[in-house]
């Protein structure tokens, strides 16, 4: 715990509650104290270092006055104990274990841990605008309000000067049309933000606003969308090209502020709200901008949260069940002003990227006209499909919106089909929405399909004006924090270890190494009111093959969420054609001992037919088919598990065999297939084949590619019996090693 000892004055620097949210920042001596309402006593100073592009913020805040040592949290309204234990009563932990959870009794959080997880970090500051209250030992209190914004960078400085940062002051005669400052700064349509300033202590006519940035060239204030316009010791609203509400008054020194917030525009003056507007549309873009008519006329203490730079909007397309090279990033830069360059990791250059496997992509973007480059990174998943879902979902840039229903609802939870077992690394992520969270827990998961058991979860839960995070693995509680708005939570697995993350940063760990089974990906709230973004998961669908009638002549199914898919049998052999099917890897193809699947031979056909995926297995053999892991639901039903490494590549063939389907051999004189032959070679290649049975006795070799075999063993020529066999095929010094089945 963090404490400041002072006797008359001390520095502290304040971290953030989020980017664009306000915060209240509440420093109190002791558990037992609570929020006095009484009038400020402690005199507090604040410098402020605004953020910028590659730095965070920061307030140095000095104290006189106060007595003994302090503590530090951040919070909208602090309780008291007393409160507190009062709110606490009103979390309601019954039902929870009927859906998988460890059983708990109602949340255990002491006042004095409810305090540690509000305390700040004191490192760096994200722009926003902060309420700072201070309280001493002898409960005395000192208030300010700070705004730390983003550094303002010029797009036009004429006829006017910047003495120092947030400072514009004019140098041109008298008159709106001969002096111009506009910043970069700005504000996209669907973002929230705000701009503050000073009034001067010389009065004149001046205006601080908002201007539409596509309009080229802007003189005064009448060309700004919204604004404050001052007159001498008043003030007036500029909005859409007329003044609206009664004018104010003001003094030197006073504090005007224009914020949007979610649609709507607010007016304030020293922090009080003058006027609310809800205009039906804006600008695509506005930037920062100020006007002064009179010579000397200036404006003090200029800030805004707006950042100078462009915006990067992604739209992410996950992977399709059977389709692993489906993933795809589509780059969207706002505003679209100069030239843009992309820099990916993984070589690329362009906006957008398909054909992607699952993976984590990161990309620099470099702005002409900023003069600035981010680094943003992406993670490409599966797409989720859920198998029982009572609750609205809609696609957003980053994965999937849960919405709140209009109504009680959900609550047995949404599973999904996409599975993955504890033996593989998996990750889930996903931003909490906690405005309208309506008193709702939330759980967010991972959720056994063998025992109904929740492996490791997020659960949220409302407490006065927080939201309490339980890291929840299925020993119990292993790690309790507050969320803030904006805070990604993620929970990724590596080897066994579930690790609990907000923001990237690890807050607790916990075994699932021997957990057995698939588990699904799981979601449910009380009421069904709760909402999240960005949910999404490296969990595939699984493909699901039935071997239950392998011997028979009826067609199989192999089903998927996407479609269905035909798989034709023909006597004692199965085909299947399963598109964009596992690829390479270590897939175990295993299949069950039942009747009819004792003496048959299985050909599975994945990726499209190329040769160089062509698997064989016989009987109760087990194969390696190259790429996840594998389970055996009940007695008949096989279900292979993509992992997240996986990806697909199209690649050309080095060959074709010139066989039915690319493994049958039927040497019965009919003219089809009666031959092994190697086709499709490009150039002339250094070439060899060998053909081998399952005991490695050759059968056949030649360095001649014009070559075949037919079915005869070279050195008494008797023909091979009916089975699986071997063959090597060099080409230039490249070992191309297969199966294929040869039936007379």
């Amino acid at each position: 715990m963090n404490h400041a000892m002072f006797d008359h004055a001390f520095q502290l620097k304040i971290a953030p509650r989020n980017s664009l949210g306000s915060m209240l920042l509440v420093v109190v001596m002791a558990a037992s104290t609570t929020l006095s309402k009484a009038q400020d006593t402690l005199v507090i100073s604040v410098d402020v270092e605004n953020a910028t592009l590659s730095a965070p913020g920061s307030i140095d805040l000095q104290v006189t006055g106060a007595e003994g040592s302090v503590r530090i949290v951040t919070t909208d309204t602090l309780p008291d104990s007393t409160a507190y234990g009062t709110l606490l009563t009103t979390i309601d932990t019954t039902g929870f274990h009927a859906i998988g959870l460890p059983a708990f009794a109602p949340i255990d959080v002491g006042y004095q841990q409810y305090l540690e997880m509000l305390e700040p970090k004191l490192d760096s500051l994200l722009p926003g605008k902060y309420q700072l209250i201070v309280l001493d030992e002898a409960g005395n209190q000192g208030s300010a309000e700070v705004e730390v914004g983003r550094n303002l960078t010029q797009s036009t400085l004429q006829g006017a000067v910047m003495p120092n940062e947030g400072s514009v002051t004019k140098t041109a005669g008298d008159g709106w049309t001969n002096m111009r400052y506009s910043t970069k700064n700005i504000l996209l349509d669907q973002q929230d933000g705000w701009i503050v300033f000073n009034a001067p202590d010389t009065e004149g006519r001046s205006a601080v606003g908002l201007r539409d940035e596509s309009i080229g060239s802007a003189t005064s204030y009448q060309q700004m969308e919204f604004a404050w316009v001052l007159d001498g010791d008043s003030a007036a609203t500029w909005e859409s090209g007329v003044f609206a509400g009664e004018k104010v008054a003001f003094v030197a020194g006073s504090k005007f502020s224009i914020e949007v917030k979610k649609g709507v525009v607010l007016f304030a003056l020293d922090g009080k709200e003058v006027r609310a507007s809800s205009p039906p549309t804006f600008p695509e873009a506005m930037i920062a901008d100020v006007a002064i008519y009179d010579t000397n006329g200036k404006v003090e203490s200029l800030k805004t949260d707006f950042p100078a730079q462009c915006t990067i909007i992604p739209t992410v397309g996950h992977i399709k069940p059977l389709f692993p090279g489906s993933g795809r990033i589509e780059l969207t830069v706002e505003p679209n002003k100069g030239d843009f360059t992309y820099e990916w990791a993984d070589g690329p250059s362009t906006p957008e990227r398909d054909e992607l496997g699952p993976g984590t992509y990161t990309v620099e973007v470099h702005s002409t006209y900023y003069q600035t480059a981010q680094i943003v990174t992406f993670d490409v998943g599966n797409l989720i499909v859920w198998e029982n879902d009572p609750y609205d979902w809609t696609t957003d840039p980053l994965g999937l919106t849960k919405l709140p229903l209009g109504s009680e609802g959900g609550s047995e939870g949404a599973m999904s089909m996409n599975m993955g077992t504890a033996q593989e690394d998996h990750y889930l992520r996903y931003t909490p929405q906690l405005e309208g969270a309506d008193g709702n827990d939330q759980v967010v998961g991972w959720k056994s399909r063998t025992t109904g058991r929740i492996l490791a979860s997020w659960w949220l839960h409302p407490l006065g004006s927080e939201m309490i995070a339980e890291a929840v693995a299925a020993s119990g509680v292993i790690a309790r924090t507050v969320v803030r708005e904006g805070d990604e939570l993620s929970i990724e697995n590596r080897e066994g270890i579930a690790n609990f993350k907000i923001n990237q940063k690890v807050i607790g760990s916990g075994s699932i190494a021997s957990e057995q089974g698939a588990f699904g990906l799981f979601v449910r709230d009380r009421s069904g009111k709760a909402s999240l973004n960005g949910l999404r998961t490296s969990l595939a669908v699984p493909i699901k093959i039935n071997t239950r009638m392998l011997a028979a002549t009826v067609p199989y199914s192999a089903r998927t969420p996407d479609e269905i898919i035909t798989v034709g049998a023909s006597g004692s052999r199965l085909d299947m054609d399963l598109g964009y099917g596992p690829l390479s890897g270590d897939h175990v193809l295993d299949i069950p001992a039942t009747a009819d699947s004792r003496s048959c031979t299985v050909l599975f056909e994945l990726d499209s037919g190329r040769v160089e995926h062509m698997r064989i297995v016989e009987g109760q053999d087990t194969y390696s088919v190259d790429a996840s892991l594998y389970s055996v639901v009940g007695v008949n039903e096989l279900v292979l598990y993509d992992q997240p490494e996986s990806y697909f590549e199209e690649a050309i063939p080095p060959f074709h065999l010139d066989l039915q389907d690319q493994v049958l051999m039927t040497p019965n004189g009919d003219n089809a297939n009666d031959v092994f032959r190697v086709l499709g070679l490009v150039g002339m290649p250094q070439y060899g084949l060998t053909i081998t049975d399952r005991d490695a006795n050759i059968l056949f070799q030649s360095e001649d590619p014009s070559s075949s075999w037919n079915g005869r063993f070279m050195n008494t020529g008797s023909a091979a019996v009916d089975g699986v066999y071997r063959y090597e095929i060099m080409l230039d010094g490249v070992a191309h090693n297969g199966q294929f089945l040869l039936k007379n």
